[in-house]
């Protein structure tokens, strides 16, 4: 889980500490963790000032979404990741690939060119590499 991979809290908005922008995530549908800076209160109230609303938002697999803060260094993790899922529509996606191309592979005007191709290849073979008596 969440907790023990990242070492993350579940979040609420704090608007002490949190940009005004993540306000709006109320977590409905999907959950919200938070790996706080251990080290927010060595940030220079200057470069809190600054970027205290600027985020950097990493779309990914495995979480899916990632939200980093750069005024106070805090990580938020978006919910679940993508994984599985992904996974599972690339083994469905793969079975139909796999049943169209035995149907294509069946079909005679396919098996019509493919004799064509190999006589072809045999052919130019035989004028590259002639018969030694």
């Amino acid at each position: 889980m969440m907790f023990a991979k990242f070492d993350a809290e579940l979040w609420t908005f704090d608007p002490s500490v949190d940009p005004p922008c993540m306000s709006k995530y109320d977590q409905f549908g999907s959950w919200i963790f938070v790996y706080r800076n251990p080290d927010k209160d060595k940030i220079n109230k200057a470069w809190y000032d600054i970027n205290k609303e600027t985020i950097a938002i990493d779309p990914g697999v495995n979480i899916f979404e990632t939200i980093y803060a750069k005024g106070t260094g805090d990580v938020f993790y978006v919910g679940e990741g993508l994984g599985s899922d992904i996974r599972f529509q690339l083994r469905v996606a793969s079975k139909l690939q796999s049943e169209r191309d035995k149907v294509v592979n069946e079909n005679p005007s396919v098996l019509e060119k493919l004799g064509g191709i190999v006589s072809a290849s045999k052919t130019l073979y035989d004028r590259v590499n002639p018969p030694i008596n």
